[in-house]
């Protein structure tokens, strides 16, 4: 019995070894399918950087196209030395007509420009530079300062004050005054 009872546990030890190696080789198996698994969501995961990369490349190159055509449309939408010209020959003819410019009125209260050779015949044109942008009142009736800072609209054009309400701010019922206190 003693001889049996020897055998049984090294065929017990025999089976198990088996089941173990057998459990190993199974182990195995399944970790070189999770690496191959690895490997290919990896492969996937540098092919989507890849694409990712590339797009970003694209994306910055037609930001850049975009930029650039922005410039060249501002350039070209600049108007030229001549239609500017133009566009003052206009803007001073129309100070010129205008009940709301007082070319007396404009030289006795700004003395420095009657002063200015390039303006003491032409006053309007002072205004249509400078005056307007300055603060300088075309008349009594009509205050730049506060058309420009009621209506940031005008100023941040750059427009004169009482060029824009003559071909604007008149249409618009645009207020060329403070109201009187209590008025």
């Amino acid at each position: 019995m003693n001889e049996q009872s020897g055998q049984v546990p090294q065929q017990q030890l025999e089976t198990r070894i088996r089941e173990m190696e057998q459990s190993l080789q199974e182990r195995e198996v399944a970790i070189a399918q999770r690496f191959d698994e690895v490997a290919r969501v990896t492969q996937a995961l540098e092919e989507e950087q890849a694409q990712k990369t590339a797009l970003e490349q694209q994306l910055s190159e037609l930001r850049q196209e975009l930029a650039e055509a922005a410039a060249r449309q501002a350039a070209s939408e600049q108007p030229s030395v001549e239609e500017q010209e133009q566009t003052l020959k206009q803007h001073s003819q129309l100070l010129h007509d205008s009940d709301l410019f007082d070319a007396e009125w404009y030289l006795a209260t700004y003395p420095d420009v009657g002063a200015a050779e390039q303006f003491a015949q032409a006053p309007h044109e002072h205004y249509l530079r400078y005056g307007g942008f300055e603060g300088r009142q075309p008349c009594p009736e009509f205050d730049s300062s506060y058309y420009l800072e009621q209506y940031p609209d005008v100023a941040e054009a750059g427009a004169n004050p009482l060029v824009h309400y003559l071909l604007h701010g008149r249409q618009e019922g645009r207020r060329i005054f403070p109201p009187l206190e209590g008025a």
